[in-house]
């Protein structure tokens, strides 16, 4: 068999293996909404952070010597150690703000499972007088479900009161 037989076929069959991997994707492709799953769990403790941030301009640099430094806010997030289950797994999440919360809390955060992954390419030109070549292609990214991690974001946690109803809510305003 000469390489040129070989690799036609080992190209026959990464085109085949890429068309039953696009297939399988686009069956398990999810909505946002429906990959953001609320989550029960127990605070152990929890960490509010304050990072002061300034700015120094370009324009205003001087060689040799300390520049200015101007204010330019704070960002606030809040890291929360919680207790859960074996299925879950989840030991730290992370909230972009400030949560008003203590050890003992139980609340329900919302995590986002999702991830992107790019479809594997289905066509392929091949050339005798250079290696591969592909055509120019446009590979879809599909959203699919994810497991949990041990770390996660949340954008929306509700604190749960003594008779299992919500008291409060805290949510990032994301516009």
């Amino acid at each position: 068999m000469t390489v040129k037989a070989v690799r036609k076929l080992d190209l026959k069959e990464f085109l085949k293996e890429a068309k039953e991997f696009n297939k399988d994707l686009r069956k398990r492709t999810r909505n946002e909404e429906d990959l953001i799953i609320p989550v029960e769990l127990i605070i152990k403790s929890i960490v509010n952070h304050t990072n002061y941030l300034s700015i120094r301009p370009h324009s205003e640099m001087i060689f040799k010597e300390r520049s200015s430094s101007y204010s330019a806010g704070c960002k606030l997030y809040t890291e929360i150690f919680v207790n859960s289950s074996k299925e879950i797994c989840i030991e730290k999440l992370t909230y972009q703000g400030f949560l008003p919360l203590e050890k003992g809390d139980r609340i329900r955060a919302y995590i986002f499972i999702g991830q992107y992954i790019q479809e594997k390419a289905e066509d392929f030109n091949f050339n005798e007088f250079s290696a591969w070549e592909s055509s120019p292609l446009r590979l879809e990214m599909h959203l699919v479900g994810r497991e949990f991690k041990k770390e996660e974001l949340t954008e929306k946690v509700e604190k749960i009161g003594k008779y299992n109803d919500v008291v409060a809510t805290y949510l990032i305003d994301s516009k």
